[in-house]
């Protein structure tokens, strides 16, 4: 056997999938809180951020597996640190709202 193979198991790729699909829908929510907070638009964040818009709706809706540079340009567009970004928003309501929103 080489070196690293077999060593995911399908239980554990689907849990990787699972969390990675937490993460994204996470950091969705985050990001459509944070641009409404800052009373943007979608236009206008991504204009800040240097980005198309259509790739902006991508991440509010969470379809979207990022890299770390657009990562950097939603917060330069919404001027929050990146822990914001994955920072837990108040109130557990929100979040039931936006995992509804989100599917």
């Amino acid at each position: 056997m080489e070196a690293g193979e077999g060593l995911i198991t399908e239980a554990a790729e689907a849990t990787i999938t699972k969390v990675a699909e937490a993460i994204t829908k996470k950091v969705a929510c985050n990001v459509r809180e944070l641009r409404e907070i800052a009373c943007m638009s979608m236009e206008e964040a991504a204009e800040r951020g240097r980005m198309d818009v259509n790739t902006w709706r991508e991440i509010e809706a969470a379809r979207f597996d990022g890299t770390i540079k657009t990562l950097a340009k939603v917060c330069v567009a919404l001027n929050v640190d990146v822990r914001e970004v994955f920072a837990p928003l108040p109130g557990e309501e929100w979040e039931e709202e936006c995992s509804q929103r989100l599917g």
